[in-house]
C-alpha cells in the first residue's frame, strides 16, 4: 500500500485540527529534544543513529529503524540503524533488490507492509526478513526539497497496526533525518 506525502500531511491536518501547523511544530520540537537527549558521539552518522533510536521508540511494535541513502533510484548504503537487527533487515533489501525501501526509491512514496507473510510484493525479501524475525515494515522517503535522499524504514517483529500519530511522527522523524543528512553533507563540503 503506497501512502504519499500529501496523504500523511492530510492525516497530520486531520489529527491536529485547524491549527495543525503549530501542533506539528510542537511535535517536531518534542521529537528533536528526545533525539538530543539520546545523542552520543561526534561522528556525523551518530546523529542519524540517534534519530533512528528515537524513531524506534515512537511505536511500541517497532523493533528497529534504519536509514539508507540512494544512488539514482537505488538504495546504496545503510547509513545508520537503531540496532544490528534493523541493519541486517535493511541490508537484505539491498542484497535481494526488493522490499519496501526499494519501492520508495522507485515511487518516492511511503510504503507500508503491515504483514510480510501476507504481502506478495517482495517474495524473496519477505521470506528472508521473516526468517530473520521481521513481520512488518514501513518505509518513508527522506526528502530535501524535491530530492529524495534515501529512506527511513521501520521494522517490527509483530503485525500491530500503525496509528495516525505513529505515521505523523514517522514523517517528522524522517524530516529530521533528512535535515541531519543535508547538514552533514554541508559540513563535509566545507571541510574539504
Amino acid at each position: 500500500e503506497h501512502v504519499g506525502v500529501t496523504d500523511a500531511f492530510t492525516a497530520l491536518a486531520g489529527w491536529h485540527g485547524v491549527d495543525g501547523s503549530l501542533d506539528a511544530q510542537h511535535r517536531r520540537r518534542r521529537l528533536w529534544r528526545a533525539v538530543l537527549d539520546r545523542h552520543e558521539g561526534s561522528d556525523p552518522c551518530s546523529w542519524l543513529e540517534s534519530v533512528c533510536r528515537q524513531a524506534e521508540r515512537i511505536r511500541p511494535a517497532t523493533d528497529g529503524v534504519a536509514v539508507s541513502t540512494f544512488v539514482g533510484s537505488e538504495p546504496a548504503n545503510v547509513l545508520a540503524a537503531s540496532n544490528p537487527w534493523a541493519q541486517e533487515i535493511e541490508t537484505l533489501q539491498q542484497v535481494v533488490g526488493e522490499g519496501p525501501g526499494m519501492d520508495v526509491a522507485a515511487s518516492h512514496q511511503a510504503v507500508l507492509a503491515e504483514d510480510l507473510k501476507a504481502d506478495r510484493r517482495w517474495p524473496v525479501f519477505a521470506l528472508l526478513a521473516i526468517q530473520a524475525g521481521a513481520r512488518s515494515a514501513w518505509s518513508v522517503p527522506l526528502t530535501s526539497g524535491r530530492d529524495v535522499l534515501g529512506t527511513m524504514t521501520f521494522f517490527g517483529r509483530t503485525t500491530d497496526p500503525w496509528k495516525t500519530a505513529h505515521l505523523i511522527d514517522s514523517f517528522l522523524l524522517a524530516d529530521l533525518a533528512a535535515s541531519a543528512m543535508v547538514a552533514d553533507a554541508a559540513n563535509i563540503e566545507e571541510g574539504a
